[in-house]
């Protein structure tokens, strides 16, 4: 966002909280709104695609945890029958 978009979206802004804006003056800053968020999402998108990914591993990494659990479960059950049948 150029230097002048930005300081035009703070005065509507500052405007915003003190007067209700024109029906144009809403629609420039809805416009300014939509530019900073589309800047946003451009900005934020690489650390956004490494989160997913470390969400992706950490997934995986559970459901193996989860899997190792279930087989000492299994294993335990086992045992327990083995010693009772002694």
């Amino acid at each position: 966002m150029r230097k002048q978009q930005r300081e035009r979206f703070q005065a509507l802004r500052s405007r915003e909280l003190r007067e209700p804006l024109t029906e144009t003056e809403q629609q420039e800053l809805d416009t300014l709104i939509r530019v900073i968020e589309e800047e946003e999402a451009v900005y934020l998108r690489p650390a956004n695609e490494r989160i997913r990914e470390e969400t992706r591993h950490i997934e995986e990494q559970n459901a193996a945890i989860r899997n190792l659990i279930e087989r000492e479960q299994r294993l335990t059950l086992h045992l327990q029958a083995k010693i009772k049948s002694i």
